[in-house]
């Protein structure tokens, strides 16, 4: 298996770039996971691991989704792509879109993973349901790219839409 954690780095890393990580777990509340994302954005990153890592949170997705983004960036912990990839396929499986498109990307490019194109497209489609243009901008640049075979093209013209329809001013320039 080749793997490129150097690269898995850089998409995920772009990912927090593209939205804060309060936008891609929830709003910042009285919850553990709330506070944890306050804690990151501040900088405070054993307190939000601190938090994270207590059984009491109600948001096992987001919690998972955040321990992702911790091991995947080495903050407040050493950087462990594989940890990493396990927070995103837990929170993944409990319906986050973040992790769904982080676990698409990696996929769709072997970063730390075998590349599987089959099972990239099924996590950025499932991240791309969820209405939020950035993944339906994903999914649409990776079918563009030709993740989904020739057929892909046509697909990808229908997910720009429906995120230039967001108000993405990417897709609206890709269509």
């Amino acid at each position: 298996m080749r793997t490129r954690p150097g690269l898995l780095c850089g998409v995920l890393f772009g990912l927090a770039l593209i939205a804060p990580v309060g936008a891609q777990s929830g709003p910042v509340g009285d919850d553990i996971v709330g506070r944890a994302t306050l804690a990151i954005e501040q900088g405070r990153y054993g307190d939000a691991l601190d938090l994270l890592t207590l059984d009491e949170a109600s948001d096992e997705a987001g919690r998972q989704f955040l321990l992702g983004e911790l091991h995947a960036r080495g903050l407040g912990v050493p950087q462990n792509f594989e940890t990493a990839l396990q927070c995103f396929r837990r929170a993944a499986s409990l319906g986050h879109p973040a992790a769904r498109n982080a676990l698409g990307r990696a996929y769709s490019e072997g970063q730390a993973v075998e590349a599987d194109p089959q099972l990239a497209l099924s996590y950025l489609r499932a991240a791309a349901l969820s209405g939020e243009a950035r993944y339906q901008a994903d999914l649409a640049r990776a079918l563009e790219a030709g993740l989904g075979g020739e057929d892909g093209i046509g697909e990808a013209a229908i997910w720009y839409r429906q995120a230039a329809d967001q108000g993405d001013l990417d897709s609206l320039t890709s269509l």
